[in-house]
């Protein structure tokens, strides 16, 4: 077993398959979808296609409305408009991560699957902010060292400790998107590891 088999074994354990999170997921609808099997029995395959048709459109009206909700203000919030204050972008990007939330809760109910790459997305988007006190933290740590070599040594250690962090994240998207971790866990683990590296270089470092 090599080393990326083992740190997906741990996940695995910590955090439980993809298999046992989707049966937890669709159990409560197992009667509702029973109910339907008799009617299902009796369409021919032409009606089934017919019956996949029908679904897209439910899905498609089901978020049109929110999708050109979505659309008018990724307009504004790309608008050279000076008039747009800094608070008014602010609650645009508010409203923004909000329609996001709705309208991949519209198309969950709706019953579509492979959500799993705008999820991880949506919550990586969320999550992003914090990295930027993290990074300033750790970098605070590090530059109170005396270091030969001058600035560019601790230019360097800034630019290595945003790469990693940068790499840390887009390895953890794949987990999300393939059912090893929950979109929020993959989303969210990178930021925790960095904080905890964060708070035991403040402990560490002498004052």
């Amino acid at each position: 077993m090599n080393l990326l088999d083992s740190i997906l074994s741990v996940f695995t354990k910590v955090f439980g398959s993809k298999s046992e999170r989707d049966l937890k997921k669709i159990r409560p609808f197992v009667g509702q979808i029973k109910s339907f099997e008799a009617s299902l029995k009796t369409l021919s395959d032409e009606q089934l296609k017919e019956k996949t048709q029908e679904f897209k459109r439910k899905i498609q009206e089901a978020t049109a409305d929110i999708a050109a909700d979505i659309d008018a203000v990724k307009k504004q919030l790309s608008s050279t408009d000076e008039t747009l204050t800094f608070d008014k972008r602010k609650e645009l990007a508010d409203e923004l991560e909000a329609l996001d939330k709705e309208y991949l809760e519209s198309v969950e109910r709706s019953g579509a699957g492979g959500l799993e790459l705008p999820t991880v997305q949506f919550y990586s988007k969320l999550s992003y902010p914090f990295s930027i006190p993290i990074v300033i933290i750790i970098g605070l740590c590090l530059a109170s060292v005396r270091r030969k070599g001058g600035k560019g040594v601790y230019l360097a250690i800034g630019l290595g400790v945003s790469f990693l962090y940068l790499t840390t994240m887009k390895l953890f998207e794949p987990l999300g998107i393939n059912g090893v971790l929950s979109p929020l866990y993959a989303a969210t683990i990178p930021h925790l590891l960095f904080l905890f590296a964060s708070i035991i270089l403040m402990i560490k470092t002498k004052k």
